[in-house]
């Protein structure tokens, strides 16, 4: 339930940012890595951005390809590719900071539920992860008074 949640939020993003900069949510994830440390190397971006060295070139290319970004050997060892934003690309941040602003404006009608699920859900990884805590979280009456 909650991967197709963030499967449709995932989509709702990629909608967004594609009518509004051509951008796919694969090519605004690899120029946020790059927003984080410019230039960055290609193999820093790859372990990243979960996905192939296939369609991460792939990526890389239509950016390049798009102004986003600018693509250049390390001096001191032309193995290295690294990867830097163009002035386009910079607008990544400003970007961001709009599709946060969209998500609170789609989560907005269920927001609280939301945070709810939240909290039940550490509960429940914490409960998962520390055997004591679940224990003292089990005790009778308060947990129920606590979720009610």
């Amino acid at each position: 339930m909650v991967r197709r949640m963030a499967s449709r939020l995932e989509q709702q993003c990629e909608r967004y940012l594609r009518s509004a900069y051509g951008l796919s949510w694969p090519q605004f994830q690899v120029l946020r890595e790059l927003s984080v440390e410019r230039p960055t190397m290609l193999q820093r971006v790859n372990d990243a951005v979960y996905c192939t060295r296939g369609n991460l070139a792939a990526i890389i290319d239509r950016l390049e390809r798009d102004g986003w970004l600018e693509r250049f050997r390390l001096q001191g060892d032309r193995r290295v590719v690294m990867l830097s934003l163009t002035e386009k690309g910079a607008q990544v941040t400003a970007i961001e900071a709009e599709l946060r602003a969209r998500i609170r404006e789609w989560l907005e009608p269920v927001w609280r539920e939301a945070q709810e699920i939240q909290e039940y859900l550490g509960v429940l990884l914490r409960d998962m992860t520390d055997p004591l805590a679940a224990e003292e979280a089990l005790k009778p009456k308060e947990r129920l008074v606590a979720a009610s």
